[in-house]
């Protein structure tokens, strides 16, 4: 290491005798005077060029330093927005990223409203028919529930009978309901009943049918939907699915 030390030395020694040699030889000063600020004229000392010339530079740029202190500003302050626009875009991308993943993951981790354990009131003149089932949330994460359309109507074998099926869409107010959380829901005719339906439901020409949909969302707010149509057993005191699937649906 000192050997390479005093070869450098030497090679710089003998570059500046050198310059010094050519520079000389081309007529330029090899001496420069530097005054005293506070008496310029009379207070003078002749320097070597080297240290004259690095004296001379600094006092331009102590000249230029309001210069030079602005575009320094302007340079750190286009680093800075620099950086800041980096930082925004990385920041950007990094959400998008954890958007995705719960997107991905909500979709294998979706809530599941379904419903169950349809009971019907037994029927009195005068009076709506009245139906309790289940909603249970069979899905693994919370279901905001948010609409529920449903009804309890008669099927004559044809067609519903008056006044038909019109199912009105009612806002839902609940907290979201939890996987595996169960919830109590009863819905009505919108007919009182007479006697001779209620007859005709037990003869089995009218058939007591609960008919609706739930809307819910996940936690994303993508919307889904339970649909339903259960039809009253007499004979077995219980409500089945319909035959037809159409009706009979989980988004």
């Amino acid at each position: 290491m000192l050997k390479r030390w005093h070869i450098a030395s030497a090679c710089f020694l003998i570059l500046y005798v050198v310059w010094i040699h050519w520079w000389a030889s081309s007529g330029y000063i090899l001496e420069g005077s530097i005054c005293d600020s506070n008496d310029p004229p009379k207070n003078c000392e002749d320097h070597n060029v080297l240290f004259y010339s690095a004296w001379t530079f600094g006092k331009a740029l102590d000249r230029l330093s309001t210069l030079i202190t602005a575009l320094a500003t302007v340079v750190i302050g286009l680093f800075t927005f620099t950086l800041w626009t980096s930082n925004r875009d990385l920041l950007k991308t990094t959400n998008q990223s954890i958007n995705l993943a719960r997107d991905e993951f909500l979709s294998t981790h979706r809530p599941k409203l379904r419903v169950r354990q349809f009971v019907l009131d037994p029927p009195t003149p005068g009076n709506p028919l009245v139906v309790h089932f289940a909603t249970v949330n069979v899905g693994e994460t919370p279901a905001n529930w948010r609409n529920i359309a449903a009804e309890v109507a008669l099927w004559n074998g044809r067609s519903w009978d008056p006044p038909g099926v019109h199912q009105i869409v009612e806002s839902i107010s609940h907290p979201p309901i939890r996987s595996g959380q169960r919830l109590q829901v009863a819905i009505r005719s919108r007919f009182n009943i007479s006697a001779e339906q209620i007859k005709a439901i037990e003869k089995g020409s009218l058939i007591v049918c609960a008919v609706g949909e739930l809307t819910y969302a996940d936690s994303s707010g993508v919307v889904r939907r339970t649909g339903f149509r259960r039809t009253y057993d007499t004979a077995a005191d219980i409500f089945t699915a319909t035959s037809n699937k159409d009706p009979e649906y989980e988004d």
